[in-house]
């Protein structure tokens, strides 16, 4: 494969994972507060749909860092 198709396919997969972060980060916020006014039953969905948001945020970010590191590989021409 070209280079620059390598660096063209990570730019696209990293473009999708910031969207997706975006998204989780804005549900995220959302639910939590308000997480924080509700003490029903639907509180405690709220707070497991935030839960599972900051699972997602935290496996984007970490999926975005070897992005990263993939593109420094590139860049130093270690790949």
């Amino acid at each position: 494969m070209d280079l620059k198709d390598r660096v063209d396919i990570i730019a696209k997969q990293a473009d999708i994972i910031y969207k997706k972060i975006f998204i989780f980060s804005a549900i995220a916020g959302g639910s939590w507060i308000y997480g924080i006014k509700t003490n029903s039953y639907f509180g405690l969905i709220i707070w497991v749909v935030f839960v599972l948001t900051a699972i997602g945020l935290v496996v984007n970010l970490t999926r975005q860092g070897t992005l990263y590191v993939e593109l420094e590989e590139i860049k130093n021409g270690k790949s």
